[in-house]
């Protein structure tokens, strides 16, 4: 070990923070549990009911930021990295819940599930939002230090934090001013209805369709004004091949579809055919990413495993405030030990205990999916993540590599289920449940890292102290993870979930 040099770093940076690295202040205080708590449990319900009832959610992070900001500013001696702390906590519950609310609802349609239990719903919701904070660690040197990545929502937060922290006049008349004018426009647009958000024109011949569809939304107008000109033509060229070209060329090889109005036709053909497209694309292109995020990753963790060693040794090294990650064994060995309660969770909630297959065979599908979950949803968070710093954690495809990570799997089952002589429902049956239990942990995960990420680029910009973010990060998968549940079930008992009624009607 004598002479050991450790490795390279890649997290140089030449921008400074807000609060240097050599300034200590409080950041996980009492006033911040207690807000965080608060913010979380109303910010998750609020989701929660929005998931279900209306199809979406919205980002929790800028509301949390600018409430966080209003209540702290009673406190004389409050400061910018304790808004942070509360604004990390609050994001990720609304994160958690769109992942567990989108998906979970699967196991009700295929009548696994009668209800959602509450513990099962818990235990779920605990493990695919640790894993996807775990995931997201090793990760964060790495992508923090890709200058290509501009983090619109991270810098947007940060913005409002230091505008509100030195009370910098020229930055607030800033984002008032920017607030004002996105805000009336969504009024006319939204409210009065004199403005339209969209517009769309397409025609119809015998055999083709050709048109194009506008749009004007103030938050994608600053989204793009922040991820820059190169993001911005990326997402046109996708429109051009998309629209312009490809629904003439889709509904020349298909045929028109049946609908009333050329608009109609267009918007299933893109439903139908355009968006898988789109999804064969992101998954190349995310594979791609990944193979050219290995590098840096495996330095990172490197580097992390080095400073371990120095430490056990007595020697550990100078480390700078901001660059302190919860140390990489303890993230590896919580890691590995979630995947415990993955595993029987699989085993014993997720595969119906009257399928019809031994227990040799349920655990093997359950250790299957459960090593599934943690190299597919590694991998998949990682371009989750990446994405995230591209074009924003409310622009990223969550949904999009969530279809990446199901076709995977289903290829998979469809070689292995070709050697089995079970018949056609079984297979189905069995494929269909592994694979939705399978989706709930990773599309947790995904949502988790998909806002984590933007979280740990507010905490690099403002100053924090990473391992202290990912403290609060796993106390907001906690709270929120007991509070959606109660919801959900609610929502089941009112309205029932895609035809499902918990009752006769």
């Amino acid at each position: 070990m004598a002479g050991m040099q450790p490795p390279q770093s890649t997290d140089q940076r030449n921008d400074q923070p807000i609060v240097p690295a050599s300034v200590s202040m409080p950041e996980i205080t009492l006033r911040v549990l207690v807000l965080g708590v608060i913010l979380t449990v109303v910010l998750a319900a609020a989701n929660a009911f929005l998931g279900l009832k209306v199809g979406v959610t919205v980002s929790a992070s800028i509301p949390a930021a600018v409430i966080s900001m209003g209540i702290l500013r009673f406190f004389k001696n409050s400061n910018i990295l304790e808004n942070t702390m509360v604004q990390i906590m609050a994001s990720v519950g609304e994160a958690l819940t769109a992942g567990i609310a989108f998906i979970l609802p699967a196991l009700i349609i295929l009548h696994v599930w009668d209800k959602f239990n509450y513990w099962q719903t818990v235990i779920t919701s605990l493990l695919g939002g640790g894993l996807g904070v775990l995931f997201t660690i090793p990760l964060r040197r790495a992508l923090l230090q890709d200058k290509t990545l501009r983090y619109p929502e991270a810098v947007a937060i940060a913005n409002v934090l230091k505008a509100s922290a030195k009370r910098e006049e020229g930055d607030l008349k800033q984002l008032i001013s920017g607030g004002l004018i996105g805000g009336g426009i969504a009024l006319f647009q939204s409210g009065f209805q004199i403005l339209t958000d969209t517009y769309s024109y397409w025609i119809k011949s015998s055999s083709h369709l050709f048109g194009f569809g506008l749009g004007l939304s103030p938050a994608l107008i600053a989204a793009g004004y922040i991820v820059g000109v190169n993001v911005a033509l990326s997402l046109l060229v996708g429109i051009i091949i998309g629209w312009i070209a490809g629904i003439p060329v889709l509904s020349f090889i298909y045929g028109l579809p049946d609908a009333d109005t050329a608009n109609q036709m267009a918007m299933m053909l893109w439903k139908n055919k355009i968006r898988y497209m789109g999804v064969g694309t992101m998954l190349v292109g995310g594979l791609w990413t990944l193979s050219t995020l290995f590098k840096p990753v495996v330095q990172s963790m490197a580097t992390s495993f080095y400073a371990v060693r120095q430490i056990r040794m007595g020697a550990a090294p100078e480390s700078l405030r901001t660059e302190r990650d919860i140390p990489i064994h303890y993230v590896f060995l919580c890691g590995l030990l979630l995947l415990i309660p993955i595993f029987f969770l699989i085993s014993y909630s997720i595969i119906p205990a009257d399928i019809g297959i031994g227990s040799g065979f349920r655990n093997f599908l359950s250790a299957f999916a459960t090593i599934y979950i943690l190299v597919g949803g590694f991998a998949f968070c990682s371009i989750m993540a990446y994405f995230a710093g591209l074009i924003g954690s409310t622009n990223s495809p969550v949904s999009g590599l969530l279809v990446s990570a199901l076709l995977v799997i289903c290829l998979i089952f469809m070689v292995f289920f070709g050697f089995t002589d079970w018949d056609a429902k079984t297979k189905e049956m069995i494929g269909s449940v592994v694979t939705i239990g399978s989706m709930v942990i990773i599309g947790a995960a995904l949502s988790i890292s998909n806002d984590t990420m933007q979280d740990l680029k507010v905490g690099q910009i403002v100053g924090a102290t990473p391992w202290k973010q990912q403290v609060m990060l796993i106390l907001g998968v906690v709270v929120s993870s007991f509070v959606i549940p109660p919801i959900l079930q609610l929502l089941y008992n009112a309205y029932g979930i895609g035809g499902v009624f918990p009752r006769q009607t």
